[in-house]
């Protein structure tokens, strides 16, 4: 299956992420994470994506903090859509000197809308409560992210990223977990945006981590 769309949004009742996953053309997945799942996630994304300074890109959403009732309602409007690697736009090489065609990196789409899905594209079946994300274990593979969900009746899932959907989920969930303030003390590994060239390298091969 294919990661076609993600978007993070904030329950506040639970006072918990909702993580919206939008695959293929017809399916989804909601999930809901809990604060540590979160951090645990933040944690092991920056590192991958080689994350350690604060850089000038601005963050997803308005640009003015936001509090309260207001912030929460345009929380729910930040959405990543995803492109394949792959897809990015071919641009003329100034090396070469021949205008032979090469791929650009591909960048996520912040501004397109998230699609929202006919009920019996649900995976867990339709009518299903969105599964409570309770534990999470992560591993580098084929230069990819992994992340194995566990959920409160002990099933999992598994979730892989590559680094331009890691760049999008950590963007979108390090900027609401700021704005509802999560976590006071997150400064080391602020959000920095990293530069495409960083974003780009390949990731450090990095042991298998587990969250309980």
């Amino acid at each position: 299956m294919e990661i076609k769309q993600i978007q993070v949004g904030y329950n506040d009742a639970q006072d918990r992420m909702v993580l919206r996953i939008n695959i293929d053309d017809d399916k989804f997945a909601n999930l809901v994470l809990t604060r540590r799942v979160c951090r645990f996630m933040l944690d092991q994304i920056s590192p991958y994506l080689k994350i350690t300074e604060p850089g000038p890109e601005p963050s997803v959403g308005s640009k003015e903090p936001k509090s309260g009732k207001r912030a929460r309602k345009k929380l729910s409007e930040q959405t990543v859509a995803v492109v394949a690697d792959n897809l990015g736009p071919a641009r003329a090489s100034e090396e070469d000197g021949i205008g032979k065609s090469v791929e650009a990196p591909a960048k996520p789409d912040y501004k397109t809308p998230f699609e929202d899905r006919k009920p019996e594209g649900n995976i867990f079946g339709i009518g299903s409560a969105c599964p409570v994300v309770v534990n999470a274990g992560c591993s580098t593979q084929d230069d990819k992210l992994c992340f194995t969900l566990q959920f409160e009746n002990q099933q999992t899932m598994n979730l892989s990223l590559s680094q331009l959907l890691a760049k999008g989920i950590f963007r979108l969930m390090y900027d609401l977990a700021e704005r509802i303030q999560w976590f006071g003390g997150i400064a080391p590994t602020h959000v920095s945006h990293a530069s495409e060239a960083d974003v780009n390298e390949a990731p450090v091969a990095r042991s298998s981590v587990t969250y309980h």
